[in-house]
């Protein structure tokens, strides 16, 4: 086996050849720069390539998603939520219920999560060479205004949870993973200014897992824990971009806090309708030049 270790670089008239050598044979390819600075991040990240795993990023194609989820029906307007400690603090914070927030001017649904769905490792996709570059990074969770932000956190099985309290009044963080055996569930207690680091075991196979405040019962986030950095969440318009996905045929699962799955909900890709399934799947191939998915969330979604 060749790992990373073993790659020898070549400066030629003809560009930088990265040259693996195997016994008395080599194996050779000609890259540009910016490609091969994106190699020597994987590499950096992962810790050792084989060439064949080289090659086969370098011979796969990768383009943008863009999802966009619209409300149907006149947007609701999030109620006030009820500030039974720390009124003087948190009680100026003009609170909200945050389920479900619609942008009144777009229709825009805001923290719809939507991720690639896959059953075996086997299935899983190839990853872009760029997110070797946040593969062990820091994701924040503030516990900030009596609120947490974000709602929806968005981390990879192999980065690190940073839970901060900015605020002037203590907080506690307590995260319930679905799967307690592999990620047992945490309490954490958060002095005013404190923070702290925690590191899950593994992916969650559900789409997300809660976070509450036992101090502030109206705190709420939620974790999407997965392996694969291929997951977004949509913004206060309903947007989200998922970027340098595998050109192919993949299924994206899509779930929002107030509706549980997406399940069944029509839209439209290109001028072709579609629908995703009970479970909130919907299967799509992946051109080179990208595609985007609209989405019509009839409220009665939303009433569970």
């Amino acid at each position: 086996m060749v790992l990373a270790r073993d790659l020898r670089i070549e400066v030629t008239d003809n560009g930088v050849m990265p040259v693996a050598q195997q016994d008395k044979e080599s194996r050779s390819m000609t890259i540009n720069m910016k490609t091969f600075a994106f190699i020597v991040g994987l590499v950096a990240g992962l810790g050792g390539l084989l060439p064949a795993t080289i090659e086969s990023l370098m011979a796969q194609d990768f383009a943008d998603v863009k999802m966009v989820f619209k409300y149907d029906g006149k947007p609701p307007a999030p109620s006030a939520v009820a500030v039974t400690k720390d009124q003087a603090f948190c009680g100026k914070k003009k609170l909200v219920d945050e389920s479900l927030l619609v942008d009144a001017k777009t229709k825009g649904i805001a923290n719809v999560i939507a991720y690639i769905y896959v059953r075996g490792a086997a299935n899983k996709p190839p990853v872009h060479p760029s997110f070797a570059k946040t593969a062990k990074a820091e994701v924040k969770l503030a516990n900030t205004g009596c609120r947490f932000e974000p709602r929806m956190v968005l981390l990879r099985s192999t980065q690190t949870l940073l839970v901060q309290n900015p605020d002037s009044v203590g907080h506690n963080t307590k995260m319930d993973p679905i799967d307690q055996v592999k990620n047992p569930g945490q309490n954490f207690n958060l002095p005013a200014g404190s923070t702290l680091k925690h590191k899950f075991n593994a992916a969650e196979s559900f789409p997300a897992f809660p976070v509450s405040c036992s101090i502030h019962p109206w705190m709420k986030a939620w974790v999407v824990l997965k392996d694969s950095p291929y997951m977004g969440v949509s913004s206060k318009q309903g947007e989200m971009v998922i970027p340098k996905v595998p050109v192919g045929e993949w299924s994206f699962r899509l779930w929002q806090e107030a509706a549980g799955n997406v399940r069944n909900v029509p839209g439209k890709l290109g001028g072709k309708a579609i629908k995703t399934d009970r479970r909130g799947r919907i299967k799509v191939k992946v051109p080179k030049e990208g595609i985007t998915l609209t989405f019509n969330l009839p409220a009665k979604l939303f009433k569970r």
